[in-house]
């Protein structure tokens, strides 16, 4: 919706500034375009965000959603007779590697005394999981919305979220330097990110009919993804800092990054955007 609204076109125009939109296929490529100044601002979520500063590119969380733990969960096969997380030891399941899902996984089956050797781990990109999940070749899909709505859509079901597992946000990102040099335009960004959260959440057939252009997702999947998700962001607040240290710490100790991360060197806290260095 961001891409339509006039009023924060104007606002950037206003400050001289016009908007060239780019698309990306996952988050670690449009984080990897914005670590190397391809783009200057970008969306996306927390695990990939602390691969890409693993991997040394220079990216600033500016805002975030609160974390929206039934917007992620695990998929069952429907008529199964899979009723819960531990009913999942020796069955196949789908997740792609190195991600949120990957993550979710490893935390869920750690809370059930369970861990991938009592499982059988499936590495499948989503478009490819879909596909296994409908000629039943595996028997749980570990995933987010918006394909964790339309597997449910298929008739699906999902036995856990990661409510009480591990914390799932939305970030809104920026690089180092164009934090520096244009923190006013950040501002008027975040704003307006705000501002189309808030009018979401009053009334999501708002978003829908653009999401289903965007997708080719039906509005009834979008409706139930808006009416279960966290559709209002803000400036970074408490609790922002915690959940990404404990995610960063609990990728080091999994062995998915090298090296330690200190998570309050990459935040921008609060609103004041022009008098962060």
């Amino acid at each position: 919706m961001l891409r339509e609204d006039e009023q924060f076109h104007a606002d950037l125009e206003a400050l001289g500034y016009s908007v060239d939109w780019a698309e990306f296929n996952t988050g670690s490529s449009t984080l990897e375009a914005l670590g190397t100044e391809s783009v200057d601002i970008a969306n996306a979520g927390d695990i990939p965000s602390l691969y890409a500063i693993a991997n040394n590119h220079p990216i600033r969380y500016i805002a975030s959603t609160e974390s929206a733990p039934h917007s992620q969960g695990i998929l069952v096969q429907r008529d199964t007779d899979i009723e819960d997380v531990g009913d999942l030891e020796g069955k196949r399941i789908a997740f792609n590697r190195a991600s949120i899902a990957h993550y979710l996984t490893l935390k869920t089956l750690e809370q059930e005394g369970l861990n991938l050797d009592d499982v059988r781990p499936v590495y499948l990109d989503p478009p490819d999981a879909i596909l296994a999940m409908e000629r039943g070749e595996i028997d749980a899909w570990v995933v987010w919305d918006p394909y964790l709505a339309a597997g449910e859509e298929r008739g699906h079901e999902v036995i856990s979220t990661s409510e009480d597992v591990v914390a799932y946000r939305s970030f809104y990102f920026t690089n180092e330097a164009f934090l520096t040099d244009h923190p006013e335009a950040l501002e008027v960004y975040v704003d307006a990110v705000i501002r189309i959260g808030e009018e979401v959440e009053k009334d999501p057939s708002i978003a829908t009919p653009l999401l289903f252009e965007e997708t080719g997702l039906s509005e009834e999947t979008w409706h139930r993804i808006l009416d279960r998700g966290i559709n209002i962001a803000d400036y970074n607040g408490p609790g922002v800092e915690e959940d990404l240290q404990q995610q960063a710490d609990d990728l080091l100790e999994l062995g998915f990054i090298d090296d330690p991360l200190e998570m309050d060197s990459y935040i921008v806290e609060g609103k004041e955007l022009s008098n962060d260095e």
